[in-house]
């Protein structure tokens, strides 16, 4: 009976050194992500708790630097083009009677001073529509109408939107003699602008339209994941893991919402997402340890358990939620559609057969500081009843630390991710 019972006695002591091994190891394992690894790899990242806002890495000058830069760099892309007189990329989209996607980029010319009160000229044009043409070109999507609208009052004043029509299709406002012209409030400009844009798209008779900002830098997965995201997210949905047909009286469909708000803690909804995430990569990684301790008194689970949701919930809290959604990018079946608010229109899908009632209702309103397009936008499809949708993540990069509705420039933290 004393040998029985110190062999039980034994194999406890085993049993409990062993769990003290794993207990030290989190300890080492949270000193290591918390105090070394995550503060180096993070510290230039906006959206992180550890990132060092002193830093030299985002100011202004280095916005701007970047800009020119790739400006640069977009216009080499154009000026390479062998035989630009027979590039007939984009022809075979405008013969179609209904092509399913047309994409027009609004763009108004924007002229700044940067810190040192030197004349600055924004690159975002040349930016955008080359990263377009790139995307369009590498998936052989001649089926897509793209092209430049050109909402400048007097077009010839917008330099890069006149050298790009050299490239890629474009349409422009008829000049206005100066003695017609009227000043209006930068945001009323704003709404006249996409409503001639709107207008412009309307004529291409697209099934669905897109608007985009001139400041909207699409990712490489938009193109590629356009089709999967209309049948799966907008035409059909997914009930009970089939794909069936979608009944929402659906308008639109935003590619954007600012980094800064889609963070844990800004909505109740994504602090329930953050414990779920974490109980969920907690059981993964409890479940490795308990390869090495299968037997564990309910204390000891418990505790391990919980020690290891907290590890990898923090985790997710640190690093910052808008870089978690990027790997959603991988698989357009990772994406995720939420109703969409009010803010923000730098690249929407529209259904184009409610285009029409949308430029009636904005051509009857003004919009000011308080009352900005994108509310009056959202406001006139609630009133109809139609639904707006987010996709989750953002498929376009918010580029526009220069805005055209303010003088001064945005701060730069938070256009450079």
């Amino acid at each position: 009976m004393v040998g029985c019972h110190g062999r039980l006695t034994w194999k406890w002591k085993m049993r409990f050194k062993k769990f003290s091994y794993i207990i030290q190891i989190i300890v080492v394992l949270y000193i290591l992500t918390f105090g070394l690894i995550l503060p180096i790899t993070c510290w230039n990242l906006p959206f992180s708790r550890y990132y060092i806002r002193g830093k030299s890495t985002h100011t202004l000058d280095v916005a701007i630097k970047k800009d020119r830069l790739e400006g640069e760099a977009a216009y080499k892309y154009f000026s390479e083009m062998e035989d630009l007189k027979e590039r007939n990329f984009y022809e075979e989209a405008f013969t179609k009677k209904k092509p399913k996607y047309a994409i027009g980029v609004i763009t108004v010319s924007r002229h700044t001073v940067d810190k040192n009160s030197e004349a600055y000229s924004p690159q975002y044009l040349p930016r955008v529509v080359a990263k377009f043409d790139q995307l369009l070109v590498e998936h052989n999507r001649k089926d897509i109408l793209f092209f430049i609208c050109n909402a400048q009052t007097e077009p010839e004043e917008h330099e890069a939107a006149i050298k790009l029509s050299r490239y890629v299709p474009s349409v422009q406002k008829q000049p206005i003699e100066s003695t017609n012209r009227r000043t209006v409030h930068a945001r009323e400009q704003e709404k006249q602008d996409y409503v001639f844009c709107i207008n412009q798209m309307r004529k291409f008779n697209a099934t669905y339209s897109i608007l985009v900002q001139d400041d909207a830098l699409p990712y490489p997965q938009f193109i590629k994941h356009l089709d999967r995201i209309v049948n799966t997210r907008i035409e059909n949905k997914f009930i009970h893991d089939r794909l069936e047909k979608n009944l929402d009286n659906l308008a639109s469909l935003k590619f954007y919402f600012p980094e800064k708000w889609e963070g844990y803690g800004t909505d109740n909804n994504l602090i329930l997402e953050l414990i779920a995430t974490g109980l969920l990569g907690g059981g993964v990684l409890y479940a490795i340890f308990n390869i090495f301790v299968k037997f564990m008194t309910t204390p000891q689970r418990i505790l391990l358990y919980s020690l290891c949701s907290f590890y990898f919930g923090l985790l997710m809290f640190v690093i910052g939620r808008p870089y978690l959604l990027w790997l959603r990018l991988v698989f357009p079946d990772f994406y995720t559609v939420t109703g969409a608010p009010e803010c923000c229109i730098p690249a929407v899908l529209y259904k184009t057969e409610f285009l029409q009632n949308l430029e009636y209702h904005l051509n009857g309103i003004q919009c000011y500081t308080t009352f900005p397009l994108d509310v009056a936008i959202s406001r006139f499809f609630k009133t109809v009843s139609l639904k707006q949708y987010l996709v989750v993540p953002n498929l376009f990069d918010h580029i526009g630390v220069f805005s055209s509705l303010h003088k001064t420039p945005k701060d730069p933290h938070s256009f450079m991710t």
